[in-house]
């Protein structure tokens, strides 16, 4: 299982089977593990730290040297990362994820978890919070400039938000979509996701999304 989730790193990564085992041994066996490289060189992961039954907060950002002739350990630099999610590089050199707590669980109820998008600077390991609420997650989709495009997953709606990363500056771009947006991409000014229909659920579409206006565009229904 660990084996099959660092070549699924590696692919998403692009990078060497061996730079991926900069991390073997930090994260628990069969668990998640996405990484990204920073400029520096260096490599970020949220890996799978926490046994249990409920994942959901119990990966943590790692930080390991990019060139395996460093053999020091990964660094743990935040923990109550979202499973299996991606750490976002921003310019700064810092690198943004999705956090969060459990909430309460209510019979009969759908739990509601505390969510924070943080900012974590691998130099000095501080943490800085840019959005704190409340949902289901808080999905890192893109990086668009001075902003990070949250898809934001709450009861009853889902939205995407612009979250500027150096002030915290928050906008909507989009007060509702249907929720189950994936495959996000930044494009000349707007956001391609892949989504379900907004009526019937069965169908997938693929849309152009203004990041100005919110001016949802149909490109591709099946």
């Amino acid at each position: 299982m660990r084996g099959l989730a660092i070549l699924a790193a590696v692919a998403a990564l692009g990078a060497a089977p061996d730079e991926a085992r900069r991390f073997d041994g930090a994260y628990i066996p069969g668990g998640a593990i996405r990484m990204a490289r920073l400029s520096t060189g260096a490599l970020v992961a949220v890996a799978d730290r926490a046994a249990g039954l409920d994942r959901s907060w119990g990966s943590s950002l790692l930080l390991a040297a990019g060139t395996t002739n460093d053999t020091r350990a990964p660094v743990e630099l935040c923990d109550r990362v979202f499973y299996a999610s991606r750490p976002l590089p921003l310019p700064s050199g810092e690198v943004a994820v999705e956090r969060g707590v459990a909430g309460p669980l209510v019979p009969g109820h759908v739990r509601v978890d505390e969510l924070t998008v943080d900012v974590v600077d691998p130099r000095t390991r501080a943490v800085r919070t840019i959005l704190a609420t409340t949902g289901f997650e808080a999905h890192l989709a893109a990086l668009a400039g001075d902003e990070i495009v949250v898809y934001l997953i709450q009861p009853g709606v889902a939205s995407l938000r612009a979250i500027d990363w150096r002030s915290g500056r928050q906008r909507v771009i989009l007060p509702s979509l249907p929720p189950y947006a994936h495959d996000f991409r930044v494009d000349n000014g707007a956001l391609l996701v892949r989504n379900r229909d907004d009526v019937r659920r069965e169908l997938e579409t693929l849309e152009r999304i203004d990041l100005g206006s919110g001016t949802r565009t149909r490109l591709e229904t099946r």
